[in-house]
């Protein structure tokens, strides 16, 4: 399976858990990487509550604090769908939200680059 597939796979994937577990439909997901990184954007996913809150400091610092409690309670379940995908290792998951474009930006840190020769079916 080549970088592309494993890309498009991870893609599909991601926008699968995303409605299932953050019980929201991403109008679109677009996976992206470069050596070590990976970027998955998820597109139509900031609700209105998140917008008015992002508007006050308090409001923005509990987002940001949301954000890395969310970050620990997902990493087993993206870390396994990393590893299915692309054979990497999950290192790291930050998570920042774009509210003007309306779009959630997860950033994966992998051990090595996804590589075509290696990764999975």
């Amino acid at each position: 399976m080549g970088v592309g597939s494993v890309i498009e796979s991870l893609s599909r994937r991601m926008a699968r858990w995303y409605e299932e577990e953050m019980g929201m439909e991403p109008s679109a997901v677009e996976v992206t990487t470069s050596g070590h990184l990976l970027f998955v954007r998820f597109k139509g996913v900031i609700t209105p509550s998140e917008a008015n809150l992002s508007l006050k400091k308090d409001g923005k610092d509990l987002l940001r604090e949301i954000n890395e409690r969310m970050c620990e309670g997902i990493f087993p379940r993206i870390k396994a769908i990393v590893k299915d995908l692309t054979g990497c290792e999950l290192l790291d998951l930050q998570v920042e939200s774009n509210l003007p474009l309306n779009e959630r930006i997860y950033v994966l840190t992998l051990n090595k680059p996804v590589d075509e020769e290696k990764a999975l079916a």
